[in-house]
């Protein structure tokens, strides 16, 4: 039964396991299909044929003067597991090289308002709580410095290089302060928020879950105000800001192990694949403006999310000297 429109609308997350077996099926399905299929074979357009411009969609799916020491930490990345079927086995088992970095956490030797900065790696996840009750989940490739105590302190302030969500314990007299470099920072009494302030993204990216934030942007001189499901893109290049209402889910994604994009650009995906497994993608030039859109839980693997792209896009996968090069 046909239904008008149904084949417009954007993938919703409940239907990826349902896309998972249409793909199945799809892979030893004929070419061409009969008029009486013509739902099956809007569905099958929508996995491998949407374009961009050349591009592909897959749907289907520092202190530096201070003197520290080290320790290292327990990784803490749910489900990896290091079983035969772990998706860090899976690409071991390839010829890929995964990145056997470990959390650490420094410490400044200044007894009187100890510093700390913790540095998770490629392929890791962390969670911390500080000491005013605030908890902070951090993504692979970031890092945050943080007083050990806020005592004493008119503001609770942190700075952060990379991504992370911040569920802030609310203290009217104490605003918290997520510094982000470059004269741009986060001020909040207490919310919810996700940041994703990578040194080689295009933009920092920040999105409200709860409560309401001000971003500070020095440069310009002004604070930009966000409410629940709003989202602010910074160009780090020029300065330009845009805020436009978001579904907060995508963005928190990755704390349950799930990777959300959306017309994402392959060398954007591949450097957040990357971080995700600890590993290294290379991506050939030409396929720099190749997008795709999809949903895939880190359990899937990157040999599955390889072997979608190679089936709707033509593109090849090879592995080399423990890279991945896709071409």
């Amino acid at each position: 039964m046909y239904m008008a429109g149904i084949h417009d609308r954007k993938i919703r997350k409940n239907e990826n396991d349902l896309l998972d077996s249409i793909w199945a099926g799809l892979q030893d399905s004929p070419a061409d299909f009969s008029p009486e299929e013509k739902d099956l074979r809007d569905i099958r357009d929508r996995i491998m044929k949407k374009r961009r411009k050349t591009a592909g969609i897959l749907s289907a799916a520092g202190i530096a003067a201070a003197l520290f020491f080290m320790i290292f930490i327990p990784a803490w990345f749910r489900n990896e597991g290091s079983g035969e079927d772990s998706p860090v086995a899976k690409l071991r088992s390839m010829g890929v090289s995964v990145s056997d970095e470990q959390v650490s956490l420094k410490m400044d030797d200044d007894s009187s308002g100890r510093m700390l900065r913790l540095d998770v790696p490629s392929g890791k996840q962390f969670s911390l709580k500080l000491a005013d009750g605030t908890s902070v989940w951090l993504n692979s490739e970031s890092s945050i410095e943080y007083p050990a105590s806020f005592d004493g302190c008119q503001e609770r302030t942190v700075r952060l290089s990379g991504e992370a969500f911040f569920d802030v314990v609310k203290d009217p007299d104490r605003p918290f302060i997520v510094e982000l470099g470059n004269g741009e920072s986060i001020r909040v009494l207490g919310t919810s928020f996700n940041v994703d302030a990578y040194p080689d993204n295009e933009s920092n990216v920040t999105t409200l879950v709860s409560g309401k934030i001000s971003y500070r942007q020095e440069a310009a001189g002004r604070d930009l105000v966000l409410v629940p499901d709003q989202q602010i893109s910074v160009d780090r290049s020029d300065g330009s800001a845009e805020i436009q209402p978001v579904e907060t889910s995508a963005s928190v994604d990755w704390r349950g192990r799930m990777i959300t994009f959306e017309d994402e650009k392959l060398p954007s995906l591949a450097r957040r694949l990357s971080r995700m497994y600890g590993i290294e993608i290379i991506v050939g030039e030409h396929l720099s403006e190749y997008a795709f859109s999809g949903r895939i839980s880190y359990d899937k693997g990157v040999d599955f999310i390889t072997r979608l792209m190679k089936e709707t896009s033509g593109i090849t996968c090879e592995i080399k000297d423990g890279k991945i090069y896709l071409d």
